[in-house]
C-alpha cells in the first residue's frame, strides 16, 4: 500500500553530467593558467624565449655604420647569449626556439638615421615573430625583386666610405651629349603619323606596349605631371589644360583629343603619356637592398628587337645578359642624370620595307629577325629604310626615378642626301665586330655602304 502511495522515480542525470563537464572545463583553465605562470617566471615576464634577430642595413645606411670598415658586412648576425642566461639554462624545458640576442642600444650610435633604423627594428622585434623565416626562398614574395647576380659585378655598392662614388668618365665619354630642354619632346610633321600608329598599336597590342609594376605608379603619375608641363609650355598652340567638371584635362589640339590629369583617369597615367608624345618612356628605379635600378614602368610601343614583357620588374644587369644593345651600357650612363639636362645619344638600324606594311607594323619589332621581312630580292635600295632612334635620360625632379625615353625616326635610304650618306658609312665603319654581327651588317653591308658611297649596288667593301 505505502509502495502505490508513494511510487519511487529516478534522479534526472542532466545535473550531474553538467557539473561533470564545468569540472573539467575549469580544471583545463587552471591548468592553462598555471602553464602561462609557470613560462612568465620562467622567461622574465615573457611567454618564451627571444627568437633570433638579423638586423639587415640598406646600402646607403650600411656604408655610413662605424662597423663598415671593419667586416663589411652586410648583415649583423645575432650574439649568441651569455653561457648562464635564463634562456640557455631553461630551453631545454620549451619548445618554442632557443635562441637570444643581445638588445642594441639605440642612443649610442652616431648617425640619426642609423638610429632610427635600429629604433624602428626593435619595435618591429617585440610584434608577434613568424613561425618560419618571413624571408624563405621568396616564394611567398613573388613581388619582391631578387638580387640574380652579385651587385658588385656591375656597381661598386661595398667601396669604402672615404672612396668618391661619382662617375669614374666623363657623360662624353660614353657618347652623350647635353639636350636643351626644349627638345626633350618633339612634335613636327611626323607627329600625325606616328600618332596614328601608335594608337593602333594601343588598341590591338597594349599588354605588349603598356606595362606597370607596383613600384612604378608614383613615378607614372609624376611623369605625365611633368610630360603635360613639357608639352603645354613648347608647344601652347598645339596642348593646353581645360576643366571638364572640375576636373584637369589635357587637350591636344592636333589630335581633338582630352585626357583628365586626376583622379580618376581615363587610363593609365603612362598610357596617357605615350598618347600624347610620340616617343617611348621607360622608368627605371633603384631597389634599396641591392642597388640595382629595375625597370618598373614601360611604354614601349616601338621596340627594336626586344621584347619588352621579358624585362619588365627585372633589374638592368638581366637586360645585358640578354645581350640588348640598348640597355647593355645604361648603368654606366645613369650617374650622369640630372632633372634639369637631358642627356642624348642616338643609334642607327637598317631594315626593309619591301611591301605595303603599314607604319605600326614597320615600327613596332620585337625580334631581329623581323628586320628583314622577305626575300633577299627585298634588299635593294629602294626598299631599304634607315631607322634612327634618339636615346634621351633624365631624373624626374621629386621621386628618385631616371626616364629613358627613347624617340624614332625612319628614312628611305634613297632619301638621303650626301652628308646624311656620308655620316651613315662613318657610323657603320666605327661600329665593333659583335654589333655589326648583331646589326646584321653582313647581309646588308655591301648594298647599303655601296649606295652611300656611290659604287652601285653590292659595290661596298667588304667591312
Amino acid at each position: 500500500m505505502a509502495t502505490a502511495q508513494y511510487p519511487y522515480t529516478d534522479p534526472d542525470p542532466v545535473p550531474i553530467y553538467f557539473l561533470l563537464v564545468l569540472a573539467i572545463l575549469l580544471c583545463a583553465y587552471f591548468g592553462w593558467l598555471g602553464s602561462v605562470a609557470v613560462r612568465l617566471y620562467f622567461y622574465k615576464g615573457a611567454l618564451g624565449p627571444e627568437p633570433e634577430r638579423f638586423v639587415i642595413l640598406p646600402a646607403y645606411l650600411r656604408d655610413r655604420s662605424p662597423q663598415h670598415g671593419h667586416h663589411r658586412r652586410v648583415t649583423a648576425f645575432p650574439i649568441l647569449a651569455p653561457p648562464k642566461s635564463p634562456a640557455r639554462e631553461l630551453a631545454r624545458l620549451s619548445r618554442a626556439p632557443r635562441v637570444n640576442i643581445a638588445d642594441v642600444d639605440a642612443n649610442e650610435l652616431p648617425d640619426p638615421e642609423i638610429r632610427a633604423f635600429f629604433a624602428e627594428q626593435q619595435r618591429i622585434s617585440r610584434l608577434p615573430a613568424f613561425v618560419q623565416d618571413d624571408c624563405g626562398d621568396g616564394s611567398d614574395f613573388p613581388d619582391v625583386p631578387l638580387a640574380i647576380t652579385p651587385v658588385e659585378v656591375r656597381q661598386n655598392t661595398l667601396a669604402l666610405p672615404d672612396v668618391a662614388r661619382g662617375p669614374s668618365t666623363s657623360y662624353k665619354a660614353l657618347g652623350l651629349k647635353k639636350l636643351e630642354q626644349h627638345e626633350w619632346l618633339m612634335v613636327d610633321a611626323t607627329y600625325k603619323d606616328l600618332h596614328a600608329a601608335r594608337d593602333y598599336l594601343l588598341a590591338k597590342k597594349n599588354t605588349e606596349c603598356i606595362q606597370v609594376k607596383h613600384d612604378g605608379e608614383a613615378a607614372c603619375e609624376e611623369l605625365l605631371e611633368e610630360v603635360v608641363r613639357f608639352l603645354v609650355s613648347t608647344y601652347p598652340d598645339n596642348f593646353s589644360i581645360k576643366t571638364v567638371n572640375r576636373r584637369r584635362h589635357v587637350r591636344n589640339e592636333i589630335t581633338r583629343e582630352e585626357w583628365s590629369l586626376v583622379l580618376p583617369f581615363d587610363c593609365h597615367p603612362l598610357e596617357v603619356c605615350a598618347r600624347l608624345a610620340v616617343e617611348d618612356f621607360n622608368i627605371l628605379l633603384k631597389g634599396e637592398f641591392t642597388q640595382q635600378y629595375y625597370l618598373q614602368a614601360s611604354a614601349t610601343l616601338f621596340p627594336s628587337g626586344w621584347h619588352m614583357r621579358n624585362l619588365i620588374g627585372k633589374p638592368l644587369s638581366y637586360a645585358q645578359e640578354q645581350n640588348i644593345y640598348q640597355w647593355d651600357d645604361i648603368p654606366t650612363i645613369l650617374p650622369h642624370t640630372s632633372p634639369t639636362t637631358p642627356l642624348s645619344r642616338s643609334t642607327v638600324y637598317i631594315q626593309t620595307h619591301p611591301d605595303t606594311r603599314p607604319l605600326s607594323h614597320l615600327l613596332f619589332i620585337q625580334a631581329p629577325k623581323d628586320f628583314f621581312p622577305g626575300n633577299l630580292s627585298a634588299l635593294l635600295p629602294q626598299h631599304i629604310l634607315v631607322r634612327r632612334e634618339q636615346h634621351s635620360f633624365r631624373r624626374l625632379s621629386s621621386s628618385p626615378a631616371v626616364v629613358f625615353s627613347t624617340r624614332v625616326r625612319v628614312q628611305r635610304l634613297v632619301e638621303l642626301d650626301g652628308v646624311e650618306r656620308r655620316a651613315l658609312v662613318d657610323e657603320v665603319r666605327g661600329w665593333d665586330a659583335d654589333v655589326k654581327v648583331s646589326r646584321g651588317v653582313g647581309l646588308w653591308g655591301r648594298v647599303v655602304l655601296g649606295w652611300c658611297e656611290g659604287r652601285g649596288v653590292g659595290g661596298g667593301e667588304d667591312l
